[in-house]
């Protein structure tokens, strides 16, 4: 029969354990071998390394906790290298979304942009104007006057015949404009109307893809070159912004100055809808 056990921890007396009990707890690591116990008969409480039959159980439990102690240094020496291996996959990853971000940002900075509004004026277009002469007297309040590169906002009266053709005068002096000048500086300038279009020119009012729009125009040169007068023949638009910007910018466009009548230039602004 094994001999019955008894151990101190601190103030307290544990136990009974039989010899196997004894010997688990400090393979397990619970008891160590400066615990005291004692045989349940005898009398005097010992460390555990001066007790023989519990020698072999100690240097098992010495040589488990190297074990352990090594297996420990192992998983951290792992650890510590997965770390690092992990820092520098992630540091390259990051480098490589910088350069990527970076090389992005110069490539969309070096494309041509669209929105969806200049999209739809890509394929802007003027037709061919026809010029003719303006009548001798024009009453101030029957066009959008320019005046100081400012609209005043005067609008051409409704009723009478379309377009200005109604106001010209039989008895004229001679035309001294030059035509293809005019053409050239409409042709050379068009495109500065764009934004004009795309400020005030809805996509929303009921345009469908490939449809090409059109907006006609009309205005007076004056002789020294200068546009003055202009409006939009188109209903939508009369009276509205659209005029006002048309003519604070083409106010600016240097026509040859001439004598003579003053000229009436019908014009018109196309393009294809794509969007």
């Amino acid at each position: 029969m094994s001999s019955r056990w008894l151990f101190r921890q601190g103030e307290l007396i544990l136990g009974p354990l039989d010899q196997e009990q004894l010997e688990q707890k400090v393979l397990e690591g619970e008891l160590g071998e400066d615990t005291e116990a004692r045989e349940l008969e005898g009398d005097v409480f010992r460390p555990l390394r001066e007790i023989e039959a519990l020698a072999v159980a100690l240097a098992k439990a010495k040589a488990r906790q190297r074990v352990l102690v090594l297996s420990e240094k192992r998983a951290a020496a792992r650890r510590k290298r997965f770390l690092k291996t992990f820092v520098w996959v992630l540091s390259l990853l990051v480098l490589g979304s910088v350069a990527a971000y970076v090389a992005g940002k110069e490539w969309a900075r070096k494309q041509p942009t669209e929105s969806t509004e200049s999209l739809a004026f890509a394929e802007f277009s003027s037709e061919i104007p026809t010029i003719r002469r303006s009548p001798k007297e024009t009453p101030a309040s029957t066009l959008l006057a320019y005046s100081d590169n400012k609209p005043s906002g005067v609008r051409r009266t409704e009723g009478g015949s379309k377009g200005a053709a109604s106001l010209v005068d039989d008895v004229t002096t001679d035309i001294q404009w030059n035509t293809d000048s005019i053409h050239r500086v409409l042709n050379s300038n068009g495109n500065r109307l764009l934004s004009c279009l795309q400020n005030n020119v809805k996509v929303a009012h009921g345009w469908n893809r490939g449809e090409k729009v059109k907006i006609p125009i009309e205005f007076t040169i004056a002789n020294n070159g200068r546009v003055n007068k202009l409006w939009v023949s188109l209903p939508r638009y009369k009276g509205q912004d659209l005029e006002s910007c048309l003519l604070q910018e083409m106010g600016k466009w240097p026509f040859a100055p001439f004598d003579g009548d003053q000229a009436v230039v019908s014009w018109s602004l196309s393009w294809l809808v794509r969007s």
